[in-house]
């Protein structure tokens, strides 16, 4: 290959916008000029790096990480799902150098576990966003250590994590900003937990319970009649919940009356009339 190329910086200035991050870190060497720009300017204003793709997921390293994130000290978000090969290391690496970081994503990440999640929420106290869906390495002992720093969480993405009912919980408890909650697949979760997450948590509009086939008509019909947060609520996935059906629509319709999305699919005990109560 031969030496890099130069080009004036306004035409630099002019053409970056049309590509995405990964490409210019990619092909950075190609242009002197191009890189120096990268290293020195552009890095230094990033505030979102998205990896939770195609190839560069796959050959992401915890190496890797630490030379982006030591060049991105206002950084807000990170997308690093399904990037197997990072582990707790490049959690710590994100919490040193990113005290701005208000949103992760770590779904699929396989070699992460709940320490290098807890080292994050500790030291970037302004974390709102967080999903580790499908991230089978959550133990209840990280969860109930995690949420002493959810206060400030509004989304918390915990599909196919398969948690604990104490996990879920402590989540409940302890997290009290939340708007939206993803228990997707929580084969755990049963009525008793589900409506103690009803009850508890005053702020949520939106919540994901598909495929928890554990949880019946029971846990809506125990809902505490003096629950008015849950006008609040407009968004509720029931899909694949085969022991829901009418009787918990009825429930479900006299508690939240601002509901505007419902999913039903493959709720085969479900019939048309439970939705007479619904302005959809």
């Amino acid at each position: 290959m031969g030496q890099p190329i130069s080009l004036p910086a306004d035409v630099l200035l002019y053409s970056t916008p049309y590509f995405t991050g990964v490409w210019l870190w990619l092909h950075r060497t190609v242009c002197r000029d191009l890189q120096q720009l990268l290293d020195h300017y552009i890095f230094q204003f990033t505030q979102s790096l998205n990896f939770g793709i195609g190839a560069v997921a796959q050959t992401l390293n915890d190496t890797a990480i630490r030379l982006l994130v030591q060049r991105t000290p206002k950084l807000k978000s990170i997308n690093i799902a399904t990037c197997r090969n990072l582990t707790d290391d490049a959690l710590i690496t994100v919490a040193e150098y990113c005290p701005h970081l208000e949103s992760i994503t770590l779904n699929s990440c396989g070699a992460i576990t709940g320490s290098g999640l807890i080292n994050v929420l500790a030291k970037c106290k302004g974390v709102t966003s967080l999903s580790v869906a499908r991230s089978k390495e959550l133990k209840t002992e990280h969860i109930l250590e995690m949420v002493k720093y959810g206060q400030l969480l509004t989304s918390f993405d915990a599909n196919g994590a398969n948690l604990t009912a104490d996990a879920v919980r402590a989540i409940a408890a302890n997290c009290t900003s939340l708007h939206t909650l993803g228990l997707q697949r929580t084969t755990a979760l049963d009525n008793n937990t589900l409506t103690f997450v009803l009850n508890t948590m005053t702020k949520l509009t939106s919540l994901d319970i598909a495929w928890c086939q554990n949880v019946t008509n029971a846990a809506f019909l125990q809902v505490d009649d003096g629950a008015p947060h849950l006008t609040q609520l407009k968004a509720l996935f029931l899909h694949g919940c085969p022991l829901i059906h009418n009787v918990s629509l009825v429930a479900v319709s006299t508690h939240c009356v601002n509901i505007e999305t419902l999913s039903l699919g493959w709720c085969r005990q479900f019939m048309e009339p439970g939705l007479a109560g619904f302005p959809l």
